[in-house]
């Protein structure tokens, strides 16, 4: 379900930070980086699905690494986003 909040928050800023700042993580393309913002009372769960796309999802509250339902989420989705198995299947059906 979604839930527009009444006021949306700029988070781009907070974003592209994070990014720049976390890119050696990010760079690994098989490890979901979290950060909190303390000012916005926001966490940012990021992984990277492709060099120039990045997965971001968005928590009103501070989350951690240790929430695995999140992190195994967000992974598995940067996983099929990359679309490595329809490749895979084109791949074996062409020879």
């Amino acid at each position: 379900m979604f839930v527009l909040q009444q006021k949306p928050l700029n988070h781009m800023v907070n974003i592209v930070n994070v990014l720049t700042e976390r890119a050696a993580d990010l760079t690994a393309m098989d490890r979901v980086v979290f950060s909190f913002s303390a000012k916005e009372q926001s966490t940012y769960v990021m992984a990277l699905c492709d060099p120039r796309m990045s997965l971001v999802v968005i928590f009103d509250s501070k989350k951690t690494e240790k929430d695995t339902h999140i992190t195994n989420f967000v992974f598995d989705m940067s996983l099929q986003l990359r679309c490595n198995k329809v490749f895979a299947n084109l791949k074996l059906s062409t020879k």
